[in-house]
Order: structure tokens, then C-alpha cells, then sequence
């Protein structure tokens, strides 16, 4: 294979990974969404998720 392509696969590869590894040292995904706010802001709405925590 051509360098780039093991270099974007590499990269795809330990992304997921180090994905993979935040979700798991936080539970669940409800608990990694409060955990790690910041990287999820932009993928949910926060404010039906505060609502759904006060209620």
C-alpha cells in the first residue's frame, strides 16, 4: 500500500481507539456525554439533556 494510505488508516485506527477507551472509562454513553461535555456539545442538544437530568 501507498504510505498515505497506511498513515490516514493509522490515524482512523487510533482515533477509534482512543475513542473507544474515553467511552469505556466512562460506563456508558450518557455518563461520557456529561464526562466529556466538551467534545460532545456539537453532536447534542445539551439543553434536552439538562432538562432530562433536573427532571
Amino acid at each position: 500500500m501507498k504510505t498515505l494510505t497506511k498513515i490516514i488508516l493509522n490515524t482512523v485506527l487510533l482515533s477509534s481507539l482512543g475513542f473507544s477507551a474515553m467511552l469505556v472509562q466512562a460506563g456508558s454513553w450518557d455518563h461520557f456525554k456529561l464526562c466529556y461535555f466538551n467534545f460532545t456539545q456539537y453532536l447534542n442538544n445539551q439543553n434536552r439533556e439538562l432538562q432530562d437530568i433536573q427532571a
